[in-house]
């Protein structure tokens, strides 16, 4: 299981290079459950062959061991619309990616990433050699300017986590994902770009009265943001239960949904761009984690009311027992019933 597990990560990372965080969560998982070196071993040669073997196919395509080789180019997207070249040091081949414009004047990342007036493609093909001169761009402007960074990067995380779906004028145009109705804005049509494995156009097939209906679910048929937020806030509690109340396991296994649904929200505003899809696997893991912490929270108010109750009926005999103990005191110590020889009463005749 630990080894299938380490080949499904890996499948999910060749399928989109956020999840190559994942199995980091998953590795510490088993970490922290005792796993044992055998599923530990299992797992990471479950994780690592595929990669690997990828990797090697790159390499022999592409002339660089990697699983991609722009991952640099994305990375200078993210930050071009804030870097500040003047706390850098730039060189000459690096200054076309100095923008002259104010930060507040700048396009988001999507026009530096695909618009065809993009300083990028004064760069030429886009190879390895150009990958590691973007990176290191970037990598400069984080070290120099982190707030503004952080700042950015945290803004769109909690853009995911609010109750409607918007976008602002930097982010990728929402109605991109929508079906449409009537006659499509041609500029953001993904059908554009749909072409066959021969380059060949596949034609558009529209059906109006579909479009229609499934046009109107979209406008109400989607998880809100808050929703998502209280699934992290309950996992978060529930992994955070005092010892010996609820499931040791289930602790672990609320932070492992938790953590791998925020790294798959915030990587790729980290890395790339805010865009609504990357939401889709998420959804994935942060419901999963309020299941889980509802369970756990459940359990452990059972637990709770149990340890109350029991408490309550221990004072109670507690209570009850020094009641009768003060009435028996009382009772040893009455006059009438002391032990020793009798006091007569005043009136009663003495004895003889």
């Amino acid at each position: 299981m630990c080894a299938g597990a380490g080949v499904l990560l890996a499948t999910a990372t060749l399928t989109r290079s956020v999840a190559l965080v994942l199995p980091v969560f998953a590795g510490v998982y088993l970490l922290a459950r005792s796993g044992g070196v055998r599923r530990f071993a299992a797992f990471g040669t479950g994780v690592t062959l595929p990669l690997v073997a990828y990797a090697a196919w790159f390499a022999a395509a592409h002339g660089s061991f990697a699983l991609q080789n722009v991952d640099g180019f994305f990375l200078w997207g993210r930050v071009a619309e804030f870097a500040d070249c003047s706390r850098i040091q730039v060189t000459p081949r690096e200054l076309p990616l100095c923008s002259p414009h104010p930060p507040r004047e700048r396009p988001g990342p999507n026009y530096y990433d695909w618009d065809a007036n993009s300083p990028r493609f004064a760069f030429g093909p886009f190879d390895a050699d150009t990958n590691t001169l973007f990176r290191r761009f970037a990598l400069q402007v984080i070290a120099a300017q982190p707030e503004e960074y952080s700042r950015l990067v945290a803004h769109d995380v909690v853009h995911y986590l609010k109750p409607v779906r918007h976008v602002g004028p930097r982010d990728w145009y929402l109605a991109t994902w929508q079906f449409q109705v009537g006659h499509p804005d041609p500029r953001w049509q993904i059908h554009r770009s749909l072409r066959d494995f021969d380059a060949a156009v596949v034609p558009r097939r529209h059906d109006a009265v579909l479009a229609g209906l499934l046009h109107g679910y979209q406008a109400v048929g989607f998880t809100p943001g808050p929703l998502l937020a209280g699934c992290v806030l309950v996992g978060v509690l529930a992994s955070m239960a005092a010892s010996g109340y609820g499931l040791v396991r289930v602790r672990h296994d609320c932070l492992l949904v938790v953590g791998m649904g925020l790294a798959l929200l915030v990587v790729p505003c980290a890395t790339a761009v805010f865009d609504y899809r990357y939401m889709l696997p998420a959804l994935v893991c942060l419901p999963l984690a309020g299941a889980f912490g509802v369970a756990q929270l459940r359990l452990v108010h059972a637990q709770t009311r149990q340890v109350r109750q029991a408490s309550r009926a221990v004072r109670s005999g507690q209570a009850g027992r020094s009641s009768r103990g003060g009435w028996w005191q009382r009772v040893r110590s009455s006059p009438e019933t002391t032990s020793g020889p009798a006091t007569p009463r005043s009136g009663s005749p003495a004895p003889s």
